[in-house]
């Protein structure tokens, strides 16, 4: 259920913002985009958008140019994928992330 509480709900451009966020566009990249704080941004992914998915008839499938031809289920999914990597790299230093990038860097 959205709520008045959350930022991006009430925000005007909720819709793209949700598409952004689906698309795998950076959290940081929409907040700025969009004017709001990253937190609220993470705040709507996290505990709004699964929502506003599940609203949806099974089957959707998506017209946006960013989204076309995606079902609601592979939405989900994605939405899935997405918030756990978020979790990870919230939960790692910018050093482990740096580290990591520089390994991957050299096994190219």
């Amino acid at each position: 259920m959205l709520t008045q509480d959350c930022v991006i709900c009430r925000h005007e451009d909720r819709e793209e913002i949700d598409e952004d966020l689906l698309a795998s566009k950076g959290r940081g990249r929409i907040a700025s985009e969009y004017g709001v704080p990253v937190d609220a941004v993470h705040y709507h992914a996290r505990n709004h958008l699964p929502q506003v998915l599940a609203a949806m008839p099974k089957g959707t499938v998506h017209n946006s140019p960013i989204l076309e031809g995606l079902s609601n289920e592979a939405l989900q999914e994605r939405l899935r994928m997405i918030n756990e990597i978020e979790e990870l790299q919230l939960g790692m230093s910018d050093y482990d992330l740096k580290r990591i990038s520089a390994q991957v860097e050299a096994m190219e």
